[in-house]
């Protein structure tokens, strides 16, 4: 269960930075594209994913190390790293499609 948190933490902090880095080339009119909205919002919570992700994988190395981690939470760490990667292929494709409409 630590790992799939760990996994699922840094998953969503790597999500979140490249969907914000895309949004931000391509549609820089988005509200939380802004300067303000970055510093305010997408910060704390990255901060927040990143404390509760390393402190998971730190009590798991500290408790048994990762060789302790059942197959079922290898394998639930694989699901999420795969939702993480549909959700960026779905999510990249609408941010660059809206792009191109609106540049229409």
């Amino acid at each position: 269960m630590l790992l799939m948190t760990s996994v699922f933490s840094i998953c969503m902090v790597a999500l979140i930075a490249m969907l914000v880095k895309l949004s931000c080339a391509h549609r820089p009119d988005l509200w939380f594209t802004s300067d303000t909205a970055i510093l305010c919002f997408v910060s704390p919570a990255m901060i927040i994913l990143l404390t509760f992700g390393g402190t998971a994988i730190g009590y798991r190395l500290a408790h048994g190390g990762l060789a302790a981690v059942p197959v079922l939470g290898w394998a639930g760490a694989a699901v999420i790293i795969a939702l993480a990667y549909i959700v960026w292929r779905f999510l990249s494709g609408a941010i660059r499609r809206s792009a191109t409409a609106g540049a229409a």
